[in-house]
């Protein structure tokens, strides 16, 4: 048995299957212990599942709360300020009180080698043992654990970072990042401020996992990664700076697999927990970038497309100087909490929708938790007191504050991209996304929105259904014409991933360790043509590849189904990339994406291959939407709900006595377990597969 769970900011969800139906459970977190919330969901769901895929914001918050560990970094002589100088672009031309980045390397324990390697990974300057002796010196005077190796032009020639990283793991124990391994491909400071970052947060995400996985000794533990694959729990405590969008990769997944059930060509996920809301435009696959800012800094590692807000349930209320209401985006949390919560005096989100009557105190959490309203009142009062305004008005302002932040973030994907939302549908997910999604599908102009019924476990049940995948590049600039050399630097690469993938978590009696010593496999292969470029390659039914039977996510597999193969190329001296699919035609493919995404393209112009890719991946987990009937029902009835408009008769409905092909219209509640579904007069829902629920604007 497999159980996803998503650690978040307020609470801790879990996924499983039983008897071929999904369930499901939330759980308080425990910030300052987040494995005491999974241990405590397990032991309240009475399994010992074999496999455990967990989607965790250690390393998120570590950084951004700038707790990582002190770590020594080792860079060419010279290049010793790169990560301190970082890009000389500014995000807001015009202001001149602009803030850098807080930093999170010590000046101090930054060190450059007397050693150089020209842009084509020939030695200039060979790394003497004088040299050697002297770092190993500042590593052990810095007592320092965790290393960070990023030499100039590395990802040609890593034979400086090798030498280094044999003589510091001879002399001492230490978790090494280098920089070849971490990112292998050109551009300094990016390389080396997502290396950094890497070694900054290894040794908090290595000390949590290993107690998570002490507990958990008969279970085998995945971690998720932020391009929506799992890695093993070997990998995960030397890769911390994979995991940065953990949870939220498992719901974008979760939402690509939905928006293929049901034949729908576009969704705008919208996760919205207590602390956050994450939001991501999905097509017809996952988006994923290369350029994504973790708080200021650059990790040019493959990552979903994710844009964050922090806009959540726990968002505190707060006034300005200036006397202006504003809504986040400090987080009351898990602990304290919501005023409601009774720990708390912050007047939060979940406070104002409690107030507003969008929320039965009763049926909080399916009635497991007990929220004390007139804690809210307490703290909506004072709000109200400072900002001149009834409670009412107040608690609404709130609302339309919180929701004003989504949509900046909705349109950030959307239409600050030249994509026109209106084609899309919201899929709303999150405890606190159902409550919102009527306001913000109607600021957007959207077709509708989508509430599963697992929503508020949603990115857990992406998790629940996720499959490794490993991400492999290598800078190589070559001119698209010299197909040899691509597809000779194709086949090393494809050959390094193999024998890497072997070493993060092969065991004696391992599938994976037969691929090495069987001379033929077969491949499980999709998204290519073995008549096109990639037979030469090796991807025949005799290249490299492996079993499907043999490597199903167990205990002792890695759950490698498939090889894919994709280039970044460029117009030669140009300063971005295109990664596509390695095809036929290459210069003609990357002529048409380039028209497509920019609006022009240059036939006439030379075509340079930058990098190469190769992605191993698994076969997620079917998406199974029969989720556990009857778990929370009652009789249904009328509440007075406060809206824009004032007062009005809602009517309330448990989600679980609800079937397939009933058609609702507003103004009502829908209660889950788990969640609220607020839905208005102006909106016709309908019941789908899964108990999902759809619900469309009436249009005039």
């Amino acid at each position: 048995m497999r159980v996803g769970v998503d650690t978040g900011g307020t609470f801790t969800d879990f996924v499983w299957e039983e008897d071929g139906e999904l369930k499901t459970l939330k759980v308080p977190s425990t910030p300052g212990n987040p494995a005491k919330a999974i241990l405590q969901g397990l032991e309240r769901i009475g399994i010992k599942p074999e496999v455990l895929i967990h989607g965790t914001t250690v390393a998120t918050n570590a950084f951004l709360e700038r707790k990582g560990e002190d770590f020594v970094l080792i860079t060419t002589k010279g290049f010793e300020d790169v990560i301190l100088i970082g890009r000389q672009t500014r995000p807001k031309v015009f202001d001149f009180f602009v803030e850098k980045p807080k930093p999170f390397v010590k000046e101090e324990n930054i060190i450059g080698v007397d050693e150089r390697l020209s842009a084509k990974g020939e030695v200039i300057k060979p790394l003497t043992e004088r040299e050697v002796k002297r770092v190993l010196k500042f590593v052990k005077r810095k007592g320092a654990r965790s290393v960070a190796v990023s030499l100039l032009h590395s990802y040609k020639n890593p034979v400086h970072e090798v030498s280094l990283a044999k003589a510091l793991s001879a002399s001492m124990e230490l978790l090494l990042s280098l920089s070849h391994e971490v990112l292998c491909e050109i551009r300094e400071y990016e390389r080396t401020a997502t290396t950094a970052i890497n070694a900054y947060l290894s040794p908090i995400l290595k000390r949590y996992l290993e107690a998570l996985e002490e507990k958990l000794s008969q279970t085998r533990v995945f971690v998720e990664q932020s391009n929506g694959g799992c890695m093993p729990i070997s990998l995960a405590k030397h890769r911390a700076v994979q995991t940065i969008l953990s949870g939220p990769a498992g719901g974008a997944k979760a939402g690509l697999s939905l928006a293929r059930y049901f034949g729908i060509a576009g969704v705008i996920t919208l996760d919205m927990g207590g602390t956050s809301t994450d939001v991501c435009l999905i097509k017809s696959s996952l988006p994923f970038t290369k350029e994504y800012q973790f708080d200021g800094y650059p990790v040019s590692i493959p990552v979903i497309d994710i844009h964050t807000v922090g806009a959540g349930g726990g968002s505190i209320a707060w006034v300005d100087e200036g006397g202006l209401l504003k809504v986040g985006p400090i987080s009351a949390g898990a602990d304290p909490g919501p005023a409601c919560y009774g720990k708390g005096n912050d007047f939060t989100v979940t406070d104002a929708n409690l107030v507003l009557g969008r929320i039965i105190p009763e049926f909080f959490l399916g009635g497991e938790m007990r929220v004390f309203p007139e804690r809210s009142f307490n703290a909506l009062t004072k709000l109200a007191e400072k900002v001149g305004l009834s409670p009412l008005e107040t608690a609404l302002g709130v609302v339309e504050i919180v929701n004003t932040n989504m949509v900046r973030a909705l349109r950030k994907v959307s239409t600050e991209r030249g994509i026109d939302p209106s084609s899309y549908f919201l899929l709303a997910f999150g405890g606190a996304s159902g409550l919102h999604a009527c306001d913000l599908t109607r600021k957007l102009n959207l077709q509708g929105f989508i509430a599963p019924k697992l929503a508020s476990s949603f990115s857990a049940l992406g998790l629940y259904t996720a499959s490794p995948v490993f991400d492999f590049s290598k800078t190589v600039l070559l001119p698209v014409e010299d197909l040899e050399k691509i597809k000779t630097e194709v086949e090393n690469l494809k050959k390094m991933a193999l024998e890497r993938v072997l070493s993060f978590g092969a065991t004696k009696g391992d599938p994976l360790l037969q691929l090495r010593a069987t001379a033929s496999h077969r491949v499980i292969q999709r998204h290519a043509n073995a008549e096109g470029p990639l037979a030469s390659l090796g991807m025949t039914k005799e290249g490299l590849g492996v079993t499907k039977e043999g490597l199903g996510m167990t205990k002792e597999g890695l759950g490698v189904t498939r090889v894919e193969v994709f280039l970044d190329l460029r117009y030669k001296g140009q300063g971005y990339e295109l990664c596509l699919p390695y095809q036929e035609n290459l210069a003609s493919a990357f002529h048409e994406a380039h028209r497509n995404e920019f609006g022009f393209c240059l036939e006439h112009f030379p075509v340079e291959v930058i990098n190469v890719r190769v992605r191993l991946t698994g076969e997620d987990e079917p998406l199974n939407l029969k989720v556990e009937s009857q778990k929370f029902v009652f009789s249904p009835f009328e509440k007075e709900v406060y809206t824009k408009e004032g007062p009005k008769k809602f009517k309330v409905i448990p989600w679980d006595e609800l079937k397939k092909g009933d058609k609702l219209f507003g103004p009502f509640l829908i209660i889950d377990r788990y969640t609220t579904l607020f839905v208005e007069e102006d909106f016709l829902a309908e019941v789908k597969d899964g108990l999902t629920i759809f619900c469309y604007p009436k249009r005039s």
